[in-house]
């Protein structure tokens, strides 16, 4: 049987004549975009700052990480297990091969962008791969 008061409340409109209350977030607003650059557009030395800072979240410590880092920062293998997790979820693989496909990846590669970024904020963006190049 279907609960029909869940998909009514995630239906409702928050505002002040529902009676429902959104957090307020205390974030500041942004004023700049980040601008994805395709990897081989990167310099040397823009290039091996990406991997430097993946290489420290592959090699330092999820507590040793958020110490050094902030609250943003995800070991590398901390993104290996989520997508494994994921993909072998016993409901049926909950990141490919459906509708969600684009959300959930566009999050992942957020969450990890903000992780790579935690390292080395001058790297700006994360880096894209196009496949449509040779």
């Amino acid at each position: 049987k279907k609960d029909n008061k869940v998909l009514f409340r995630l239906k409702v409109a928050a505002d002040a004549s529902s009676g429902i209350e959104c957090p307020v977030c205390s974030a500041a607003t942004r004023t700049t975009q980040r601008v994805r650059r395709e990897m081989r557009t990167l310099t040397t030395a823009e290039w091996s700052k990406v991997t430097s800072a993946m290489w420290i979240m592959k090699t330092t410590s999820q507590a040793d990480g958020v110490a050094a880092h902030g609250a943003s920062f995800r070991t590398y293998d901390y993104f290996v297990a989520k997508h494994l997790v994921a993909m072998l979820d016993l409901r049926g693989d909950q990141a490919h091969f459906g509708p969600m496909f684009m959300t959930w990846h566009t999050a992942f590669i957020l969450e990890f962008e903000n992780a790579l970024l935690s390292v080395d904020p001058t790297i700006l963006a994360v880096p894209y791969w196009d496949t449509t190049l040779t």
